[in-house]
């Protein structure tokens, strides 16, 4: 069972969708029926904790007066995770605008100094949480 975990729901849906019973019976036959070929299935719950007490990351998020377009510059590293996007929507829902007047600028020593390496899956988590308490202030 999982412990200290909110997606517990998800659990019993996934085993059912996922038909992992009948394909591990499936699984035990054909490893039965075969020396040297095996096959294997099993779920793992991995419960990844987010500490933003060791990462920092600087976000800057500017609305110009003139249009209300808003410019964010973040300490993240876009590698093909999304970063930029997920800054976009966090800012689009906070402040109530179009994604079309939000543009994200590239990190730089100038604007992210101060940022952590971009790694481990929590660098998106963070810039958008920093996004968020720019907007909302």
């Amino acid at each position: 069972s999982l412990f200290d975990c909110c997606v517990s729901h998800l659990w019993d849906d996934l085993m059912t969708s996922a038909k992992v019973k009948e394909r591990q019976e499936e699984i035990e036959q054909f490893n039965k029926r075969n020396q040297w070929k095996k096959r294997g299935l099993s779920m793992v719950p991995v419960v990844y904790p987010i500490n933003t007490s060791w990462g920092k990351f600087t976000v800057f998020v500017a609305i110009y007066h003139t249009d209300g377009s808003v410019v964010i510059t973040h300490g993240g590293v876009e590698m093909g995770q999304g970063i930029d996007t997920k800054v976009m929507q966090v800012a689009a829902s906070t402040l109530g605008v179009p994604m079309e007047m939000i543009h994200v600028m590239s990190t730089n020593t100038l604007t992210g100094v101060n940022s952590s390496d971009s790694g481990s899956s929590i660098t998106s988590e963070l810039n958008c949480l920093g996004v968020l308490e720019c907007c909302r202030r």
